[in-house]
């Protein structure tokens, strides 16, 4: 269980190291743990003191779940006054800005990540990038009719590899309990 600090009624103090051993890589189902403290903190009124001391390395995953999530449920004036990042690298404050700046993006026009690019869009990044293979191989597959059924099977794959995980770290925290 995550170890909250209250120094007041007002403020709570989560730290993120006693989550995991401060040699492993936070992990996101240890990002759901986080974003639960703190919305539990913001629902209760108080602000939020988030301390990554001793960790090494955020991930995409973790700060996507823990904080960027919280753009969902609440406003985000009160997320900016009411959450304070602490102990933390400048490389890691930099990630969780871009993430959020993601989440934000996709809030406010979630269809726009989907929107194919245009033709002319896409010549000029294959111009731009000759030697990336990506970029260069972009859309060969938009006419193949079963393009969609890979997709297809890729997403019930995923959601698979999602549960068993879901399960091997529901076992690890039953036997830390």
């Amino acid at each position: 269980m995550l170890e909250l600090k209250s120094h007041t009624s007002e403020k709570v103090e989560i730290f993120c190291e006693r989550i995991v051993p401060t040699d492993d890589l936070l992990a996101e189902h240890d990002g759901q743990k986080i974003y639960d403290q703190i919305a539990a903190a913001f629902n209760q009124g108080q602000r939020v003191i988030l301390s990554f001391r001793n960790l090494e390395k955020l991930t995409w995953s973790v700060v996507f779940t823990a904080i960027a999530q919280l753009y969902e449920n609440y406003p985000e004036e009160k997320i900016e006054k009411s959450l304070e990042l602490v102990d933390i690298e400048q490389d890691d404050l930099d990630l969780i800005k871009r993430v959020v700046e993601v989440k934000k993006n996709y809030l406010k026009d979630p269809d726009a990540p989907v929107k194919p690019l245009s033709k002319e869009r896409l010549e000029k990044m294959k111009q731009e990038n000759p030697d990336n293979p990506w970029i260069q191989n972009a859309g060969i597959f938009k006419d193949d009719p079963l393009f969609d059924d890979m997709l297809a099977y890729i997403e019930a794959y995923r959601r698979e590899l999602d549960a068993e995980m879901a399960a091997y770290y529901d076992s690890l925290d039953g036997q830390n309990d």
